[in-house]
């Protein structure tokens, strides 16, 4: 008998605004009536159930409500990852999520598609409320995976990074400001301080 590696996870956290409404089938024009494709408003997500108890499909918006960019998380979930949707502002609504086959990008390219399992929960954000979203996903040390990196560049050549959350340093601290991605785990400078004149 062998024994595997051990499966680590790794959580990246983000916040889309809950919407009670229905999936609309039809994203772009109606001449797509694709049932693939579910357009929400950016920084949202629907379920197929118009609520958290019974969905068996979370719709997220490719991008979280600070415009952060989502896809390369998406691209890379797998069945057994699980999803924690809390409301912002009150813990006590919350849902677990597992999920149940692999994450698909509408052909809208505006959302994704995320099956899942209600594992538990109680109490629902009511429309229009903030929630806050950590994805749980499961890493194998043992299988070779390409590593995961920030691969766009503006036109400063400076690279733009996926998922940035801000690090708050020392009040007293004068220098840049920086930050940490969640996709690739870099710290990299936001701000550089402006040098004294004269």
């Amino acid at each position: 008998m062998s024994i595997g590696p051990a499966f680590t996870t790794q959580t990246y956290t983000g916040q889309w605004t809950w919407n009670s409404q229905s999936l609309d089938p039809n994203p772009t024009s109606l001449s797509d009536p694709s049932p693939e494709s579910q357009a929400i408003n950016n920084g949202e997500f629907r379920t197929d159930s118009r609520n958290w108890s019974g969905a068996s499909i979370l719709e997220l918006a490719s991008a979280d409500l600070q415009g952060q960019p989502a896809s390369k998380l998406f691209a890379v979930m797998a069945t057994g990852d699980t999803i924690h949707v809390v409301q912002a502002n009150n813990n006590s609504n919350w849902s677990d999520y597992t999920l149940t086959a692999t994450p698909t990008q509408d052909a809208s390219g505006i959302s994704w598609s995320l099956p899942v399992n209600r594992d538990s929960g109680t109490g629902q954000a009511s429309n229009g409320q903030t929630t806050t979203i950590t994805f749980t996903v499961a890493v194998d040390p043992g299988e070779q995976t390409p590593a995961r990196s920030c691969t766009d560049y503006d036109l400063d050549g400076y690279k733009l990074h996926s998922m940035p959350i801000q690090i708050f340093l020392s009040s007293s601290t004068v220098g840049p400001e920086v930050a940490w991605c969640q996709y690739c785990h870099e710290i990299f400078v936001t701000n550089e301080p402006t040098p004294p004149s004269g």
